[in-house]
């Protein structure tokens, strides 16, 4: 069974200075991640393209690449991103039915993925 959570710090991937975590939940499905320790590389768009690197833990999810994974860790962002424009613009839209319709959809994938294990 999954689960997933909305208080997570993590889609799937999870980057920290070496051996401070002993170890990570994923927040989209719940499942313990897979660890590396000690990689040498760049942990996001800005090191890379400045060609920096940097010693890290680099923690990932072993339903990572799975394409539902993909489908609700973008789907969480944009409801994050979608509460922040209410919040800050005062749309008078509900945060709540924001959540509870993001909940739902997030249900009927986790179903629709055990339905084919």
């Amino acid at each position: 069974m999954y689960k997933f959570s909305w208080i997570g710090d993590n889609d799937g991937l999870f980057t920290c200075d070496p051996e401070k975590v002993g170890s990570k939940t994923c927040s989209i499905c719940g499942l313990r991640m897979n660890v590396e320790y000690n990689v040498y590389d760049a942990v996001d768009i800005v090191e890379s393209s400045k060609k920096q690197k940097h010693l890290h833990d680099r923690f990932t999810c072993p339903n990572l690449k799975e394409e539902w994974h993909k489908e609700i860790a973008r789907f969480r962002k944009n409801v994050k991103v979608h509460i922040v424009v209410i919040n800050v613009f005062n749309t008078g839209e509900s945060q709540g039915k924001c959540i509870v319709d993001c909940e739902e959809k997030v249900k009927k994938i986790f179903a629709s993925v055990e339905k084919n294990l």
